[in-house]
């Protein structure tokens, strides 16, 4: 006997990889959905927080130039920058809850044989990256089988303005200990609101007010 259908219509939770749940699917995964919107929330508050800051940093005339500024961007009190590179931490760690809850959405509704875990790494590979040597837990104090120049650029906490953005871990550190050299290769560069819009894109979710344009 088949399960009655709900009322609510279906629901696509990937664009990309069109993931479509049904009716019945998505009412027995409602408190999901509602922790996905919850978690998508604070994503978007995160991106207008740093477009903003880009668009303060990059006078109209000169958008669309090719500019690098490292460490201490003009015009930037520290502090800010500080508050910044915890907003690529937060980021990583929300991003990484919500595309892996929806990966796992997608495996109970038999849509995918892909794993929670396999599809979040698929999806944001860089911002995984961040997630596990930065910004759930710093590599410096968690090396688990890191190199020494990983744990220290996990704690080297340096923004750069790239292209008109923002970007977390722009620079490679690479060390000679003991005879032993590493690189912090495995930390890509990744900009947050151009990660974010990305996002947006696969998980058809638009931006809640023009302030986060």
């Amino acid at each position: 006997m088949s399960e009655p259908e709900g009322t609510e219509p279906s629901a696509t939770i990937d664009l990309v990889d069109n993931f479509v749940l049904s009716a019945a699917q998505r009412s027995r995964l409602h408190n999901d959905l509602n922790a996905r919107e919850s978690l998508w929330a604070g994503l978007e508050l995160l991106y207008a927080q740093t477009r903003r800051l880009e668009k303060q940093l990059v006078p109209q005339n000169l958008e669309g130039s090719i500019s690098i500024t490292w460490g201490n961007i003009p015009g930037v009190p520290l502090h800010i920058l500080h508050q910044v590179a915890c907003f690529f931490d937060w980021y990583s760690v929300s991003a990484c809850n919500f595309v892996a809850l929806t990966g796992w959405m997608a495996k109970m509704a038999i849509l995918t044989a892909e794993s929670d875990a396999e599809y979040r790494r698929r999806v944001i590979p860089v911002v995984l990256a961040h997630r596990n040597k930065i910004g759930a837990h710093t590599s410096r104090v968690w090396p688990m089988d890191d190199g020494i120049a990983t744990q220290e650029a996990s704690n080297f906490r340096q923004l750069a303005l790239q292209n008109d953005r923002l970007v977390a871990n722009a620079m490679v550190l690479s060390r000679t200990t003991r005879g032993q050299s590493s690189n912090s290769r495995e930390l890509q560069p990744w900009s947050l609101t151009e990660t974010h819009e990305q996002l947006r894109t696969r998980y058809v979710f638009r931006a809640p007010s023009p302030t986060a344009d």
